[in-house]
């Protein structure tokens, strides 16, 4: 499965690895309740409006590591 995290350029995100950091353990937390393995999420942090990691690592998030989008669109786990 993958997560994306949009928005990250948001002026109340501002690319900040402490939100996108709340938004993760949030959503793991949430996707083990309801019957996902964490261990096989993906979570990719993006702007879309300027496409941060979506084809290549973002200089805006370089404290973010992870996977691009279109890298992981060929691999995920089913």
């Amino acid at each position: 499965m993958i997560v994306l995290v949009i928005k990250m350029d948001d002026k109340s995100v501002n690319f900040s690895e402490t939100r996108y950091n709340e938004i993760e353990v949030k959503m793991r937390s949430y996707l083990k309740n309801i019957g996902y393995n964490p261990d096989k999420i993906q979570m990719i942090a993006i702007s879309r409006f300027y496409g941060d990691n979506m084809l290549k690592h973002s200089p805006n998030m370089p404290q973010i590591k992870g996977n691009m989008l279109f890298d992981s669109l060929g691999t995920p786990e089913i």
